[in-house]
């Protein structure tokens, strides 16, 4: 545009100045040969202006038009520039909208992974609570147990403490009762009979004399107290003795009488009885004439007994 404007610039100004050329030597010519008229060369004078004026005028269009021109290449340029920038900017808005979506992309998966975690601990915390709704039925279950096991144990310490002082009452007793109990050998010098009378046996070695009821001198055990008492003998025999036995006195009362004859090498008679007996009641063993015993250090024949209960 702006050579446009100037071509036709030059056009203009080529023809003011040929045509001005050309009338001054028209003028002079006709000044120099025929002396025109002065109104004539003033048409043509104020003609010429006139295309002057003219051009001066499109002069000053042009001037306005190349203003305009560079206004609008100015406004073009800073255009090319706000694009530019523009682009700059829309580059930089992918570029962001890039990383957002990446961003949201990255968000996504962790929102992923959170609802998968979360959804595990939604199946944990069921389970745990599962659990923990076995654990308290047990702790229901243990606290009743519990609470019978206080209540037996309750009842048996009540039947501990009755227990024990049944057992204080019984110890007392047992403190306070008298305590009676002997076992005596009867010789170790083996045979003895046959006589030819009744006589008084005498266990003379003494095993056991728990409160000295046994005199072994005599051979008579003497009650101490009254109460039941448990009495028992054994006797043995051998072939030198034809017969064995024995009678069992109370007192001056015939209790019981026991014989075996002797078929063997040893022959052994057991008995025992159990007696209420007075306080001062004695018990001792005959050996009836004709018959014999025999004893050595193993203690064939022996006398034994003991209180089972006072009264």
């Amino acid at each position: 545009m702006r050579v446009v404007f100037g071509l036709l610039s030059l056009l203009l100004l080529g023809l003011c100045g040929s045509g001005a050329h050309g009338m001054d030597g028209v003028l002079t010519e006709e000044l120099e040969t025929e002396q025109t008229t002065k109104e004539t060369t003033t048409d043509i004078w104020v003609e010429v202006k006139a295309l002057r004026d003219m051009v001066v005028e499109l002069r000053v269009k042009l001037s306005a038009t190349e203003d305009k021109v560079q206004e609008s290449e100015s406004q073009v340029d800073e255009l090319r520039a706000e694009l530019i920038v523009t682009k700059m900017h829309v580059e930089m808005l992918q570029t962001e909208n890039s990383a957002q979506a990446t961003k949201l992309e990255a968000l996504e998966t962790r929102l992923t992974q959170t609802e998968s975690t979360t959804s595990e601990l939604k199946e944990e915390n069921a389970a745990q609570a599962s659990k923990l709704e076995s654990l308290e039925t047990r702790l229901t279950l243990t606290e009743s147990t519990t609470s019978k096991l206080e209540e037996e144990t309750a009842d048996l310490q009540s039947e501990l403490l009755l227990s024990t002082s049944r057992i204080d009452q019984l110890e007392t007793e047992n403190t306070e009762k008298p305590q009676v109990a002997f076992h005596a050998g009867l010789t170790d010098s083996g045979n003895i009979g046959p006589h030819s009378t009744d006589s008084n046996l005498k266990f003379t070695k003494v095993i056991t004399n728990i409160g000295n009821a046994y005199n072994p001198s005599t051979g008579f055990f003497t009650a101490p107290v009254k109460g039941v008492y448990h009495l028992q003998f054994t006797v043995a025999g051998n072939r030198a003795s034809p017969l064995i036995g024995l009678f069992m006195f109370m007192n001056d009362r015939f209790i019981m009488y026991s014989f075996e004859p002797t078929d063997s090498i040893f022959q052994y008679i057991t008995k025992s009885v159990v007696l209420e007996l007075n306080a001062g009641d004695e018990i001792h063993l005959v050996l009836p004439g004709g018959y014999s015993l025999y004893d050595n250090t193993h203690n064939h024949s022996t006398f034994s007994g003991f209180l089972l209960f006072p009264q």
